[in-house]
Parts: C-alpha cells; structure tokens; sequence
C-alpha cells in the first residue's frame, strides 16, 4: 500500500473506561473553580454529540435517578470541543442527589436507553463506589 504525505502514528486511547460510555463529574480544587463534567469518548458517540456544536441536558425522576440527553433547550448545556461542559447547578444537584464527594472524581456509566418524546435519555449510573460516599437507587 502506498501512503501519500507523512504516515501518522495511532493515537492510542488513554481512557480510564475505553469500552463504556462514562461522564465524570471533576473533583472541585477549591472555592469559585468550575464544575466540569466531561465524557468519554464512548458517551460522546453514544449521546450522538458533536463536540461545540451539540448541547447536552440532565433529567431527573421521582425515584431519585438522573439522566443525560443531548437536547437543545433554555435549560440545556453546550458540550465544548474538549468534550467537556461546567454547571453549577446541575453539578450541585447531582451531587445532593447521590450524596457525593466534591474532592473526588465521580464517574457515571451511561445505561438504559429511553424514549422520551423525540429523545432518547440514559441513565446515570454511578460506578465508582471506593472513592465516594454514594447512595445510588437501584
């Protein structure tokens, strides 16, 4: 096979969860920071994202479950090209929700696909239970 111009190396993926759809909810440093979420390469591909153009929204049950979905609304938020977006809000009632540790990573596996209207929401489910408190519904 004949390649034209400078062959490019692989990029090989450093992802802590190369083979799930995750959303980490970064630890706070300290007072005024951000509240950044991010998701992985998987959950961008799953949430059908595209990275500064799509925006994302979090839903929330009577069961004390969350979701995501990509959805544009006045509520929603716009996903950056890093594959990150902040809020603070929402990043306070996930937190109260789950009972979380704001110095610690938490990590969220994207499940459970559901039709809702047009959309399609997933649920959140916590996966990283040894760095932080959580109560997570079943």
């Amino acid at each position: 096979m004949i390649t034209f111009g400078i062959p490019k190396r692989e990029i090989v993926s450093k992802e802590k969860y190369p083979s799930l759809p995750v959303l980490t909810m970064e630890h706070v440093e300290d007072k005024g920071f951000n509240r950044r979420f991010v998701l992985n390469n998987k959950a961008v591909e799953l949430l059908q994202v595209i990275p500064g153009v799509s925006q994302v929204i979090f839903a929330f049950d009577g069961d004390g479950e969350a979701y995501i979905s990509k959805y544009t609304s006045e509520d929603s938020v716009l996903v950056g090209k890093n594959m990150a977006f902040s809020n603070k809000k929402y990043y306070e009632h996930i937190s109260k929700l789950y009972k979380l540790q704001s110095n610690v990573d938490n990590e969220f596996e994207l499940t459970d696909a559901i039709n809702v209207g047009d959309s399609v929401i997933f649920r959140m489910k916590f996966i990283n239970p040894s760095e932080a408190i959580a109560t997570v519904p079943n």
